[in-house]
């Protein structure tokens, strides 16, 4: 199953023809995606500290609707250790959501649509460029 990114999820909000007709192939052809407790936190953020916060939550609130949102349990806490654990072994950093995000990913075996490049420093993680 595809994992949505913040930022594929925040352009088909804004419309954007290209994220849209991506998540519409997206659904057709696997029936469902999903995204992540974090990237809901991020786009849930950004709403409520937009300038139209009622119309924006309102929209964001119907779009995870549509999703499977991946929760943070103990296991995926694990993952996104051991992601940490790797980057730093090698002197590499990413953000913490990101860590988390990618912990998430990894540990459903899901590929995660980004067109974050932090991402292509963990390894093992499945991702598809958008």
């Amino acid at each position: 199953m595809a994992c949505l990114d913040t930022e594929l999820l925040v352009e088909f909000l804004r419309g954007d023809a290209r994220a849209i007709s991506l998540i519409e192939r997206i659904a057709a052809e696997e029936g469902s995606a999903c995204t992540t407790a974090v990237n809901a936190y991020e786009l849930l953020k950004g709403a409520l500290i937009s300038s139209r916060p009622e119309a924006n939550l309102k929209r964001v609130v119907q779009l995870l609707g549509g999703l499977e949102v991946i929760p943070l349990t103990a296991e995926v806490s694990r993952a996104a250790a051991e992601v940490l654990a790797a980057l730093r072994s090698k002197g590499r950093s990413i953000g913490e959501f990101d860590i988390l995000i990618a912990g998430m990913v990894m540990e459903r075996g899901e590929t995660l649509v980004s067109r974050d490049d932090d991402f292509s420093s963990v390894r093992g993680l499945e991702r598809a460029r958008w």
